[in-house]
């Protein structure tokens, strides 16, 4: 695992994620259901991806952020699960939980990313 295939990963939880809102903007929620397992799968390999990357790298934040992706999962999980929810009441929750993946990459990730770069820079001067 290296960062680049983590950073396409990124891209392809996007492509997902946008499915997501076409789907929710036509109301059809069979749609919805399957893009939302197909969105766990993608997730769960791309944390398992990342923690793994992490532990190689030995980021001293890895638990920490093991601890974030448990927390989206369990978010994403209830989602999926809940049958109960109406359309609306499934939009407003996975449009939280898009802003919520959303800082975690602009956060915890770029922190990461920026670990694994300063690493770089001292390896190369060296």
């Amino acid at each position: 695992m290296n960062l680049s295939k983590i950073i396409e990963n990124h891209i392809e939880h996007n492509e997902i994620t946008n499915l997501l809102s076409i789907c929710l903007d036509r109301n059809q929620e069979e749609n919805l259901t399957s893009n939302l397992n197909n969105l766990y799968s993608h997730i769960l390999r791309h944390f398992e991806h990342e923690e793994e990357f992490m532990r190689l790298i030995n980021y001293p934040s890895t638990d920490n952020h093991i601890q974030i992706h448990n927390r989206l999962k369990e978010e994403l999980a209830k989602i999926i699960t809940c049958s109960y929810l109406n359309i609306l009441e499934k939009e407003t929750l996975i449009k939280g939980l898009r802003v919520t993946i959303s800082d975690h990459m602009k956060i915890s990730d770029k922190a990461v990313a920026d670990y694994v770069n300063n690493i770089l820079i001292v390896n190369k001067n060296a």
